[in-house]
């Protein structure tokens, strides 16, 4: 994986961005179908940031974040409501989610 941190030398913040591709990366890695959406600018509102569809058919919705404080728009916090609602899995995953292990366990649950 190329653009992989190694949680030992994480010692800043990186962009939501590093993060977006190192899950996606992963998840690829793992077999999952991926969809994001390249120009929000012509998408719902609030819409997370990934879907993903793992090999026995879980589906997670993902909104990232670059830390653990920030807080979801509005928009963000409707789609995430109602999702869970809808009895799907919702998650907001950061770069905590990602040194802590978290997401890669969660990946490897499917």
């Amino acid at each position: 994986m190329s653009h992989v941190v190694n949680p030992d030398t994480l010692t800043r913040q990186l962009p939501e961005k590093d993060l977006r591709e190192n899950v996606i990366e992963m998840a690829r890695w793992l077999q999952w179908l991926v969809y994001f959406t390249h120009r929000s600018d012509h998408s719902p509102a609030g819409f997370p940031d990934l879907v993903l569809l793992g090999p026995r058919a879980t589906i997670l919705y993902i909104e990232l974040k670059r830390d653990d404080r920030a807080r979801l728009r509005p928009e963000q916090q409707v789609w995430s409501e109602r999702l869970l609602a809808a009895g799907q899995d919702w998650r907001k995953w950061t770069w905590t989610s990602w040194t802590s292990g978290e997401i890669e366990r969660t990946l490897k649950e499917d």
